[in-house]
């Protein structure tokens, strides 16, 4: 049997997580609080038109591969030229295609952990090395740290997701600058996949900028973790880059539609958003009235410390509830992970985590 290459061979699957592995109606019976997906879903104009394709699109043909209907009304949102922009089939595909394009053997890709992984998984198939690093807290910025691993390291690229996605540490426009001027030769993607719940942005700083590159998506606050569409945001040579190695086809043409009709009702997104933050902030307020050791997020989710990590998901599960096991990233020991919904929802994961919780303390 042929071997993959020795890359391939000693690199470890990224792990999804539990509700994953469910199938879609099994899905829609379980209270999904585990994968920052929206429990939302997306505008009413969404499904509109992805009918309206069913009954008269053209199946027979391939999407768009410039996507420039829905590149159009992504510049109109983001406030920059089409030709800053282009779309992938989620962010996820747009990392490896930026990974792919700068990121060669024996390169040095830099993060601060803990964090979001899935891009490992790029750098090791590109035969690239990953240096990691913390700092003293998990939750605190620690911009000298960062300043000073820059310069140990010299990477070729620098990934910060921002806010980050576990620990919800966000970097504002200046610290995110004084990373940039202080690596010219590094490239930095920032990943602003919780962009709507921050509502603080760099991309106005990519045409002043060439070496940063931001990446967003519509899995999140617009409620398309289906359609698989996300998209970066950069001056226009790295674009013109990306272009080389970017598969047009991959984005199907239901993903741009349901894109695009999402940017059409920007309101009904801005109001899940705000039913998540405002949601968010009743849980926590909730959860530390009960005594719950509770860190809140800029985005939508948020962590919760605890004796017995494994033992609650796995009891919360038996509920119906599903949420994610943090306690195995680095300085994470203890913690879950919650994603927000409404109140009803989150009124009925808090009535379940305190009967786990309960019980657990009871054994």
């Amino acid at each position: 049997m042929p071997e993959p290459t020795d890359d391939i061979s000693e690199m470890a699957p990224y792990t999804v997580s539990e509700s994953a592995k469910l199938s879609n109606d099994d899905k829609g019976n379980k209270l999904k609080l585990d994968w920052n997906e929206s429990t939302f879903p997306p505008s009413p104009q969404v499904r509109e038109r992805l009918e309206e394709f069913v009954k008269n699109g053209h199946f027979e043909y391939y999407p768009d591969v410039t996507a420039r209907e829905l590149r159009e009304k992504l510049a109109e949102y983001v406030g920059c030229g089409v030709e800053n922009l282009q779309v992938f089939n989620g962010s996820d595909d747009a990392l490896r295609a930026i990974l792919d394009t700068y990121l060669g053997q024996d390169d040095v890709f830099l993060a601060r952990e803990p964090v979001y992984t899935q891009p490992y998984t790029f750098v090791e198939t590109n035969g690239a090395n990953r240096v990691t690093f913390t700092c003293e807290s998990p939750f605190k910025k620690g911009v000298d740290r960062f300043l000073t691993v820059l310069e140990e390291t010299q990477p070729k690229v620098t990934y910060i997701p921002n806010p980050n996605n576990p620990t919800g540490v966000y970097y504002t426009q200046e610290e995110i600058e004084e990373l940039l001027l202080a690596a010219p030769d590094t490239l930095f993607i920032v990943d602003e996949a919780y962009y709507e719940y921050a509502d603080t942005t760099v991309s106005n700083s990519v045409s002043e900028y060439d070496n940063l590159i931001v990446c967003r998506t519509f899995s999140k606050a617009f409620g398309l973790a289906s359609c698989r569409i996300g998209y970066t945001v950069a001056n226009k040579e790295i674009i013109r880059e990306l272009e080389k190695v970017r598969n047009g086809k991959s984005v199907n043409l239901f993903g741009q539609i349901a894109a695009s009709a999402a940017l059409d009702d920007i309101k009904y997104m801005r109001d899940c958003v705000r039913t998540v933050v405002e949601t968010r902030e009743w849980l926590v307020e909730n959860l530390r009235a009960r005594g719950h050791s509770v860190v809140s997020t800029p985005a939508n989710f948020v962590l919760i410390e605890i004796d017995n990590p494994k033992g609650t998901i796995e009891g919360l599960k038996r509920e119906g509830v599903y949420v994610r096991n943090r306690d195995y990233l680095p300085q994470l020991d203890g913690y879950i992970r919650v994603s927000i919904g409404d109140r009803e929802q989150m009124q009925t994961f808090l009535n379940a985590f305190e009967r786990v919780t309960e019980k657990s303390r009871a054994d």
